[in-house]
Protein backbone atom coordinates (compact mmCIF):
# COMPACT_ATOMS: atom_id res chain seq x y z
CA UNK A 1 0.00 0.00 0.00
CA UNK A 2 2.84 2.90 1.24
CA UNK A 3 4.28 1.85 -2.15
CA UNK A 4 1.37 2.28 -4.44
CA UNK A 5 0.64 5.95 -2.59
CA UNK A 6 4.03 7.13 -3.11
CA UNK A 7 3.77 5.89 -7.08
CA UNK A 8 0.27 7.84 -6.59
CA UNK A 9 1.94 11.26 -5.16
CA UNK A 10 5.44 11.11 -7.41
CA UNK A 11 2.35 10.83 -10.70
CA UNK A 12 0.46 13.88 -9.17
CA UNK A 13 3.69 15.74 -8.59
CA UNK A 14 2.14 17.11 -5.04
CA UNK A 15 6.15 17.12 -3.57
CA UNK A 16 8.52 20.11 -4.89
CA UNK A 17 12.35 19.56 -3.78
CA UNK A 18 12.74 23.27 -3.30
CA UNK A 19 9.47 23.18 -0.63
CA UNK A 20 11.04 20.60 2.03
CA UNK A 21 8.97 20.07 4.91
CA UNK A 22 8.19 17.39 7.68
CA UNK A 23 5.51 15.35 4.80
CA UNK A 24 8.65 15.86 2.08
CA UNK A 25 11.15 14.18 4.19
CA UNK A 26 8.49 11.32 4.66
CA UNK A 27 7.96 10.85 1.21
CA UNK A 28 10.80 11.16 0.48
CA UNK A 29 11.94 8.10 2.80
CA UNK A 30 8.73 6.27 1.52
CA UNK A 31 9.88 6.88 -2.00
CA UNK A 32 13.59 5.68 -1.76
CA UNK A 33 12.30 2.46 -0.33
CA UNK A 34 9.69 2.33 -2.94
CA UNK A 35 12.41 2.18 -5.25
CA UNK A 36 13.42 -1.16 -4.24
CA UNK A 37 10.47 -2.72 -5.10
CA UNK A 38 10.19 -1.70 -8.85
CA UNK A 39 10.36 -4.57 -11.37
CA UNK A 40 11.72 -3.86 -15.30
CA UNK A 41 10.06 -5.80 -17.76
CA UNK A 42 11.78 -3.44 -20.06
CA UNK A 43 15.51 -3.66 -21.05
CA UNK A 44 17.08 -1.10 -18.50
CA UNK A 45 19.48 1.12 -19.99
CA UNK A 46 21.72 3.52 -17.98
CA UNK A 47 23.83 6.11 -20.23
CA UNK A 48 26.17 8.24 -18.11
CA UNK A 49 26.47 11.55 -19.58
CA UNK A 50 27.55 14.82 -18.29
CA UNK A 51 27.69 16.50 -20.99
CA UNK A 52 24.08 16.84 -20.93
CA UNK A 53 24.41 16.09 -24.39
CA UNK A 54 21.55 13.23 -24.65
CA UNK A 55 23.51 12.09 -28.42
CA UNK A 56 23.41 8.55 -27.56
CA UNK A 57 20.10 8.93 -25.85
CA UNK A 58 18.61 10.45 -29.09
CA UNK A 59 19.81 8.47 -31.65
CA UNK A 60 18.73 4.98 -29.72
CA UNK A 61 15.02 6.27 -29.39
CA UNK A 62 15.12 6.96 -33.33
CA UNK A 63 16.31 3.43 -33.56
CA UNK A 64 13.77 1.87 -31.10
CA UNK A 65 10.84 3.58 -32.34
CA UNK A 66 12.21 2.65 -35.90
CA UNK A 67 12.11 -1.04 -34.85
CA UNK A 68 8.41 -0.17 -33.31
CA UNK A 69 9.54 -0.93 -29.61
CA UNK A 70 8.00 1.27 -26.57
CA UNK A 71 10.55 3.86 -24.79
CA UNK A 72 10.44 5.44 -21.54
CA UNK A 73 12.78 7.79 -20.72
CA UNK A 74 13.79 11.06 -19.18
CA UNK A 75 14.56 14.21 -21.21
CA UNK A 76 16.21 16.02 -18.68
CA UNK A 77 19.04 14.83 -16.27
CA UNK A 78 18.18 14.52 -12.58
CA UNK A 79 20.64 14.29 -9.45
CA UNK A 80 17.71 12.40 -7.74
CA UNK A 81 15.46 10.25 -10.42
CA UNK A 82 14.15 8.92 -7.59
CA UNK A 83 10.34 10.57 -8.45
CA UNK A 84 11.13 9.90 -12.26
CA UNK A 85 11.10 6.11 -11.81
CA UNK A 86 8.18 6.00 -10.09
CA UNK A 87 6.28 8.30 -12.13
CA UNK A 88 7.52 5.67 -14.68
CA UNK A 89 5.66 2.36 -13.15
CA UNK A 90 2.14 1.07 -12.49
CA UNK A 91 0.56 1.76 -9.30
CA UNK A 92 -0.33 -1.80 -8.80
CA UNK A 93 1.90 -4.12 -9.97
CA UNK A 94 5.10 -1.72 -8.99
CA UNK A 95 6.55 -2.53 -12.62
CA UNK A 96 7.86 -0.45 -15.81
CA UNK A 97 5.87 -1.39 -18.25
CA UNK A 98 8.02 -1.01 -21.50
CA UNK A 99 10.45 -2.76 -24.42
CA UNK A 100 13.04 -0.31 -23.40
CA UNK A 101 13.35 1.73 -20.07
CA UNK A 102 16.46 4.63 -20.67
CA UNK A 103 17.89 6.36 -18.14
CA UNK A 104 20.51 9.11 -18.39
CA UNK A 105 22.45 10.27 -15.20
CA UNK A 106 25.09 11.74 -13.93
CA UNK A 107 27.48 11.21 -11.24
CA UNK A 108 25.02 11.75 -8.48
CA UNK A 109 22.15 10.06 -10.02
CA UNK A 110 23.65 6.76 -9.49
CA UNK A 111 23.35 6.14 -6.11
CA UNK A 112 19.12 6.23 -6.53
CA UNK A 113 19.77 2.89 -9.43
CA UNK A 114 20.14 -0.95 -8.13
CA UNK A 115 22.35 -1.87 -10.99
CA UNK A 116 21.64 -5.41 -10.36
CA UNK A 117 18.64 -4.76 -12.38
CA UNK A 118 20.36 -3.05 -15.24
CA UNK A 119 20.93 -4.57 -18.39
CA UNK A 120 23.65 -1.95 -20.26
CA UNK A 121 25.44 0.55 -18.39
CA UNK A 122 26.99 2.93 -21.16
CA UNK A 123 29.84 4.96 -20.29
CA UNK A 124 31.02 7.60 -23.44
CA UNK A 125 32.86 10.10 -21.41
CA UNK A 126 34.54 11.18 -18.12
CA UNK A 127 35.82 14.44 -17.62
CA UNK A 128 35.85 17.97 -15.77
CA UNK A 129 32.98 19.49 -17.29
CA UNK A 130 31.26 22.27 -14.90
CA UNK A 131 34.05 22.01 -12.47
CA UNK A 132 32.60 24.66 -10.52
CA UNK A 133 30.12 22.18 -9.76
CA UNK A 134 31.60 18.99 -10.27
CA UNK A 135 34.71 17.28 -8.59
CA UNK A 136 37.10 15.88 -10.91
CA UNK A 137 37.54 12.50 -12.85
CA UNK A 138 38.67 10.36 -10.13
CA UNK A 139 35.17 11.36 -7.74
CA UNK A 140 33.50 10.28 -11.12
CA UNK A 141 35.32 6.82 -11.42
CA UNK A 142 34.58 6.16 -7.63
CA UNK A 143 31.03 7.05 -8.02
CA UNK A 144 30.27 4.75 -11.32
CA UNK A 145 32.31 1.62 -9.71
CA UNK A 146 30.53 2.17 -6.33
CA UNK A 147 27.49 1.75 -8.35
CA UNK A 148 28.20 -1.07 -10.73
CA UNK A 149 26.81 -4.69 -10.01
CA UNK A 150 28.63 -7.59 -11.77
CA UNK A 151 25.23 -8.28 -13.84
CA UNK A 152 25.81 -5.52 -15.39
CA UNK A 153 26.82 -5.46 -18.70
CA UNK A 154 29.18 -2.18 -19.13
CA UNK A 155 29.83 -0.66 -22.78
CA UNK A 156 32.25 1.72 -22.46
CA UNK A 157 34.94 4.08 -25.09
CA UNK A 158 38.48 2.32 -24.08
CA UNK A 159 40.09 5.29 -26.04
CA UNK A 160 39.71 7.75 -23.04
CA UNK A 161 41.76 6.57 -19.88
CA UNK A 162 39.56 7.58 -17.28
CA UNK A 163 36.27 5.53 -18.75
CA UNK A 164 39.09 2.79 -19.75
CA UNK A 165 39.80 2.05 -16.12
CA UNK A 166 36.55 1.44 -15.09
CA UNK A 167 36.96 -1.48 -17.04
CA UNK A 168 39.89 -3.14 -14.72
CA UNK A 169 37.53 -2.79 -11.76
CA UNK A 170 34.24 -4.22 -13.00
CA UNK A 171 33.74 -8.05 -12.50
CA UNK A 172 31.14 -8.89 -14.94
CA UNK A 173 30.90 -8.28 -19.21
CA UNK A 174 32.71 -5.13 -20.49
CA UNK A 175 32.06 -4.65 -24.38
CA UNK A 176 34.52 -1.88 -25.48
CA UNK A 177 34.46 0.64 -28.76
CA UNK A 178 37.18 3.13 -30.15
CA UNK A 179 38.65 4.44 -33.46
CA UNK A 180 41.92 2.76 -34.54
CA UNK A 181 45.03 3.74 -34.37
CA UNK A 182 46.61 5.27 -37.13
CA UNK A 183 49.30 7.73 -36.51
CA UNK A 184 51.67 8.91 -33.89
CA UNK A 185 50.05 12.03 -32.47
CA UNK A 186 51.97 13.27 -29.29
CA UNK A 187 50.22 12.70 -26.26
CA UNK A 188 48.99 14.47 -22.85
CA UNK A 189 50.18 13.99 -19.48
CA UNK A 190 47.65 11.25 -18.22
CA UNK A 191 48.81 8.95 -15.71
CA UNK A 192 48.39 5.04 -15.55
CA UNK A 193 45.85 4.14 -13.06
CA UNK A 194 47.44 1.64 -11.59
CA UNK A 195 51.73 2.57 -11.73
CA UNK A 196 50.84 5.94 -12.00
CA UNK A 197 53.38 6.45 -14.56
CA UNK A 198 52.61 9.05 -18.24
CA UNK A 199 50.82 6.93 -20.87
CA UNK A 200 52.44 6.88 -23.87
CA UNK A 201 50.19 7.39 -26.92
CA UNK A 202 50.93 5.89 -30.36
CA UNK A 203 47.80 8.22 -31.68
CA UNK A 204 45.63 10.59 -30.52
CA UNK A 205 42.04 12.34 -31.51
CA UNK A 206 40.62 14.44 -28.99
CA UNK A 207 42.25 15.71 -25.82
CA UNK A 208 42.65 12.83 -23.63
CA UNK A 209 41.43 10.10 -26.51
CA UNK A 210 43.13 7.77 -28.12
CA UNK A 211 45.89 5.00 -28.34
CA UNK A 212 48.02 4.71 -25.11
CA UNK A 213 50.21 2.34 -23.27
CA UNK A 214 51.43 2.37 -19.76
CA UNK A 215 54.72 2.49 -19.87
CA UNK A 216 54.85 -0.36 -17.27
CA UNK A 217 52.67 -2.29 -19.62
CA UNK A 218 50.33 -2.25 -16.57
CA UNK A 219 47.69 -0.59 -18.38
CA UNK A 220 46.24 -0.32 -22.23
CA UNK A 221 43.88 0.64 -24.52
CA UNK A 222 42.93 -2.58 -24.88
CA UNK A 223 40.71 -4.86 -27.32
CA UNK A 224 37.94 -3.32 -28.76
CA UNK A 225 34.74 -5.40 -29.64
CA UNK A 226 33.88 -2.28 -31.99
CA UNK A 227 36.49 -0.60 -33.82
CA UNK A 228 35.97 2.62 -36.12
CA UNK A 229 38.29 3.57 -39.42
CA UNK A 230 38.11 7.27 -40.89
CA UNK A 231 38.26 7.66 -44.50
CA UNK A 232 37.30 10.81 -45.83
CA UNK A 233 33.51 11.27 -45.58
CA UNK A 234 33.04 7.57 -44.65
CA UNK A 235 33.16 5.47 -41.30
CA UNK A 236 33.67 2.03 -41.03
CA UNK A 237 32.83 -0.37 -37.60
CA UNK A 238 33.76 -3.38 -37.94
CA UNK A 239 33.62 -3.76 -41.62
CA UNK A 240 30.36 -2.15 -41.98
CA UNK A 241 30.51 1.26 -44.33
CA UNK A 242 28.56 4.52 -43.01
CA UNK A 243 28.46 7.99 -44.35
CA UNK A 244 30.48 10.16 -42.30
CA UNK A 245 28.80 14.09 -42.08
CA UNK A 246 30.58 15.57 -38.94
CA UNK A 247 34.13 16.70 -38.91
CA UNK A 248 34.28 16.01 -35.16
CA UNK A 249 36.01 13.35 -34.17
CA UNK A 250 34.14 13.46 -30.55
CA UNK A 251 30.91 12.85 -32.80
CA UNK A 252 31.90 10.15 -34.05
CA UNK A 253 32.86 8.47 -30.32
CA UNK A 254 28.71 9.03 -29.91
CA UNK A 255 28.05 7.38 -33.20
CA UNK A 256 30.22 4.36 -32.00
CA UNK A 257 28.86 4.27 -28.60
CA UNK A 258 25.09 4.24 -29.98
CA UNK A 259 26.72 1.72 -33.08
CA UNK A 260 27.85 -0.73 -29.71
CA UNK A 261 24.78 -0.10 -27.72
CA UNK A 262 22.46 -0.84 -30.46
CA UNK A 263 24.56 -4.18 -32.00
CA UNK A 264 23.66 -5.66 -28.47
CA UNK A 265 20.32 -4.57 -28.54
CA UNK A 266 19.64 -6.53 -31.79
CA UNK A 267 18.55 -3.07 -33.75
CA UNK A 268 18.84 -3.88 -37.19
CA UNK A 269 21.99 -2.67 -39.60
CA UNK A 270 19.31 -0.51 -41.72
CA UNK A 271 18.29 1.07 -38.68
CA UNK A 272 21.77 2.10 -37.46
CA UNK A 273 22.88 2.91 -41.13
CA UNK A 274 19.96 5.15 -41.86
CA UNK A 275 20.83 7.01 -38.30
CA UNK A 276 24.55 7.08 -38.95
CA UNK A 277 23.89 8.23 -42.27
CA UNK A 278 22.13 11.27 -41.58
CA UNK A 279 23.61 12.15 -38.17
CA UNK A 280 24.55 15.88 -37.77
CA UNK A 281 25.53 18.29 -34.99
CA UNK A 282 22.35 20.15 -33.91
CA UNK A 283 24.03 22.88 -32.04
CA UNK A 284 24.85 25.39 -34.95
CA UNK A 285 22.62 27.81 -35.57
CA UNK A 286 22.38 30.36 -38.33
CA UNK A 287 21.67 34.02 -37.38
CA UNK A 288 21.33 36.11 -39.80
CA UNK A 289 20.83 40.69 -39.26
CA UNK A 290 23.08 42.89 -40.39
CA UNK A 291 25.97 39.93 -40.63
CA UNK A 292 25.85 36.59 -41.27
CA UNK A 293 26.93 34.53 -38.16
CA UNK A 294 27.04 30.72 -36.93
CA UNK A 295 26.15 30.04 -33.29
CA UNK A 296 28.21 27.34 -31.84
CA UNK A 297 25.96 26.96 -28.63
CA UNK A 298 27.95 25.74 -25.39
CA UNK A 299 27.09 26.39 -21.52
CA UNK A 300 30.19 28.14 -19.77
CA UNK A 301 32.16 25.34 -18.10
CA UNK A 302 31.51 22.71 -21.13
CA UNK A 303 34.85 21.96 -21.91
CA UNK A 304 34.24 19.45 -24.08
CA UNK A 305 32.15 21.72 -26.56
CA UNK A 306 34.41 24.33 -26.11
CA UNK A 307 36.96 22.32 -27.34
CA UNK A 308 35.36 20.24 -30.21
CA UNK A 309 33.96 24.19 -31.38
CA UNK A 310 37.63 25.66 -31.04
CA UNK A 311 39.24 22.78 -32.78
CA UNK A 312 36.60 23.02 -35.66
CA UNK A 313 36.25 27.19 -36.30
CA UNK A 314 39.95 26.97 -36.16
CA UNK A 315 39.91 25.66 -39.79
CA UNK A 316 37.58 28.16 -41.34
CA UNK A 317 38.48 31.62 -42.33
CA UNK A 318 35.74 33.45 -40.55
CA UNK A 319 37.02 34.84 -37.16
CA UNK A 320 35.68 33.99 -34.12
CA UNK A 321 33.59 35.68 -31.38
CA UNK A 322 34.05 34.23 -27.71
CA UNK A 323 32.95 36.06 -24.73
CA UNK A 324 31.05 35.49 -20.94
CA UNK A 325 29.25 37.94 -18.90
CA UNK A 326 28.88 34.85 -16.52
CA UNK A 327 31.78 32.77 -16.05
CA UNK A 328 29.90 30.10 -15.45
CA UNK A 329 25.70 29.14 -15.45
CA UNK A 330 25.75 30.09 -11.51
CA UNK A 331 27.40 32.92 -9.80
CA UNK A 332 30.42 31.35 -9.16
CA UNK A 333 33.62 33.29 -10.86
CA UNK A 334 35.53 30.27 -11.00
CA UNK A 335 37.76 30.44 -14.38
CA UNK A 336 39.42 26.96 -13.90
CA UNK A 337 37.82 25.22 -16.70
CA UNK A 338 38.92 27.86 -18.78
CA UNK A 339 42.47 26.24 -18.56
CA UNK A 340 41.43 22.84 -19.24
CA UNK A 341 40.83 23.68 -22.97
CA UNK A 342 43.64 23.98 -25.04
CA UNK A 343 43.34 27.31 -27.35
CA UNK A 344 46.39 26.86 -29.36
CA UNK A 345 44.05 25.60 -32.92
CA UNK A 346 43.54 29.49 -32.39
CA UNK A 347 46.92 30.39 -33.25
CA UNK A 348 46.24 31.62 -36.82
CA UNK A 349 42.85 32.75 -36.64
CA UNK A 350 41.58 36.04 -35.92
CA UNK A 351 39.78 36.32 -32.52
CA UNK A 352 37.32 38.78 -30.69
CA UNK A 353 36.68 38.66 -26.86
CA UNK A 354 33.39 40.16 -25.53
CA UNK A 355 31.85 40.73 -22.38
CA UNK A 356 32.07 40.93 -18.32
CA UNK A 357 34.96 38.79 -18.03
CA UNK A 358 37.01 39.54 -21.41
CA UNK A 359 40.54 40.87 -19.21
CA UNK A 360 40.48 37.26 -18.13
CA UNK A 361 39.95 35.59 -21.14
CA UNK A 362 42.67 37.84 -22.92
CA UNK A 363 44.71 36.42 -19.93
CA UNK A 364 43.86 33.08 -20.79
CA UNK A 365 44.49 32.85 -23.87
CA UNK A 366 47.30 35.10 -23.47
CA UNK A 367 49.37 31.56 -22.37
CA UNK A 368 48.86 30.16 -25.35
CA UNK A 369 50.30 33.27 -27.31
CA UNK A 370 47.38 34.30 -28.87
CA UNK A 371 46.74 38.20 -29.32
CA UNK A 372 42.69 38.69 -29.00
CA UNK A 373 40.31 41.75 -30.24
CA UNK A 374 38.23 43.43 -27.42
CA UNK A 375 35.07 44.47 -28.53
CA UNK A 376 31.85 45.86 -26.47
CA UNK A 377 29.72 45.19 -29.26
CA UNK A 378 28.98 43.27 -32.66
CA UNK A 379 29.22 46.39 -34.76
CA UNK A 380 33.12 46.72 -33.63
CA UNK A 381 33.70 43.60 -35.81
CA UNK A 382 34.54 44.92 -39.07
CA UNK A 383 33.85 41.39 -40.92
CA UNK A 384 30.28 40.04 -41.81
CA UNK A 385 30.77 36.30 -41.57
CA UNK A 386 31.31 35.29 -37.82
CA UNK A 387 32.04 32.03 -35.30
CA UNK A 388 30.53 32.65 -32.48
CA UNK A 389 31.27 29.92 -29.75
CA UNK A 390 28.95 31.04 -26.66
CA UNK A 391 26.52 29.78 -24.61
CA UNK A 392 22.15 31.03 -25.64
CA UNK A 393 22.51 33.41 -22.45
CA UNK A 394 25.39 35.41 -23.37
CA UNK A 395 24.21 35.09 -26.87
CA UNK A 396 20.94 36.82 -26.25
CA UNK A 397 22.54 39.19 -23.85
CA UNK A 398 24.42 40.74 -27.16
CA UNK A 399 21.50 43.08 -27.59
CA UNK A 400 22.64 43.66 -31.90
CA UNK A 401 22.94 39.62 -31.83
CA UNK A 402 19.87 38.93 -30.65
Amino acid sequence: MKSSICIILSKLNLFNKNKKNKLYELFNEAALETLKDIEYSAKFIVIFDEDESFNIQNMIINALKDTGKKIIYNKKIYNDPTKFILKSSNILSFTINADVFMLTVNRESLKYIDMKKVDYFLINDINRNYSYRNNDEEDAIKKIVKSLDNKTKLIVNLDNPYTNSIKYLHQGKTIGYGIKSNEHIKGIDIKCPICHENLIYKSRYFLNFGNYICPNKDFETGIKSYEAKINDSTLEINSKKYQLNTLYYYDIYYLLGFYALSSNLNIPNKTIKKLIDNYKDSTVKKVNNDKNLNLYEVKNGNIILYQKYINYTSCLDSPILIGFSNISDTSSLDLSWLYEIDFTPLKNSKVYVWGTHQKDIEVRLSYDNIKVNLVKKLTDIKENDINVIMSKKEFNELGDLS
